[in-house]
């Protein structure tokens, strides 16, 4: 009977102890998170068999509220939107395993983060056929720390050949004479390649002979300013004639950045695609310019963005 006794005992400590042990679940664990745009993110982690749902917070970095969301399992994956542009975050998840609501782990965090801008599509890009088989392509700078990727092939081509490069400026060379090619650049305004402008509309060129191409640069695009853009002499600066409200191609006006205007340019060259090139003095001061193109009444149309140097 004496031993009867103490073998209940620890019989019921050991049953107490095994009632009272929670589940042991696994956390999330490879926690990213991918910058989508200036306002939206993406959350992503992996997860275990046995979860059934997963608690994902943010809130901004210092804050004292969490923004919630409960995401059911399998999936690991949850895309936020209406964030604050240039501000930081923290975030973390959390595995929900069991029937209990105490059938939880650990919050793990991630990585903090911060929100960007809206990455800006170059305004600003032409095509220099500099040899018969040489060129330069060239566009706006949309900021220091962008990277582009340039893509180019022959117009009855499928596939691309893609580039990607820190510089605003692309040559190259061996192409061949007599074909159409067409090209089109893309910003990243990280390194990562995350937050990526809309590319420039597709810009063909043929290669000709040195004595057949014109010797004037293809001048595309238009904005209000270009931040950051290289400059380099230009000869002659050409537009597409449909570009323009104005139908007077006799000439048109240099003005400099307060307004003013600092030179007429005489008509120079137009061709059958309706390519128009005015003549660029050298007596030019190095700045950034606007065209002007006069109407029926004086009136100036859009003004087209070019630096010279």
């Amino acid at each position: 009977m004496k031993m009867f006794i103490p073998l209940i005992i620890l019989s019921l400590i050991i049953s107490l102890s095994a009632f009272s042990e929670p589940p042991k679940g696994n956390a999330p664990e490879q926690l990213e998170v991918q910058i989508i745009n200036s306002t939206s993110v993406k959350f992503s982690w992996r997860g275990n068999i046995q979860d059934q749902m997963y608690s994902l917070r943010y809130r901004v970095k210092g804050d004292a509220q969490w923004m919630v969301y409960s995401v059911e399992a399998p999936t690991t994956v949850r895309r936020v939107f209406n964030l604050t542009p240039l501000v930081w975050y923290e975030w973390q998840v959390q595995s929900m395993f069991g029937n209990n609501k105490r059938d939880t782990t650990h919050y793990v965090s991630g990585i903090n983060f911060v929100t960007g801008i809206d990455c800006q599509t170059p305004a600003y890009y032409y095509t220099k056929i500099v040899d018969v088989n040489k060129v330069i392509f060239r566009w706006e700078a949309i900021d220091p720390e962008a990277e582009y990727t340039f893509r180019v092939k022959e117009k009855s081509a499928e596939r691309w050949s893609n580039y990607v490069t820190s510089a605003n400026n692309l040559v190259l060379m061996n192409l061949i004479e007599g074909k159409t090619y067409e090209w089109d650049v893309t910003a990243h305004c990280n390194r990562k390649l995350e937050l990526n402008s809309k590319p420039i509309p597709i810009t063909s060129f043929t290669m000709m002979k040195p004595e057949t191409a014109p010797k004037w640069e293809s001048a595309q695009g238009s904005g209000e300013s270009i931040t950051g853009a290289t400059q380099e002499v230009i000869d002659f600066v050409v537009f597409h004639e449909n570009e323009h409200t104005s139908r007077n191609t006799a000439y048109a006006y240099l003005v400099n950045i307060v307004g003013e205007r600092v030179m007429t340019l005489p008509f120079y060259y137009k061709n059958d695609s309706g390519e128009i090139a005015f003549e660029l003095s050298n007596e030019i001061n190095p700045g950034f310019y606007t065209v002007e193109f006069p109407g029926s009444k004086d009136k100036i149309s859009k003004p087209i963005i070019i630096a010279i140097r």
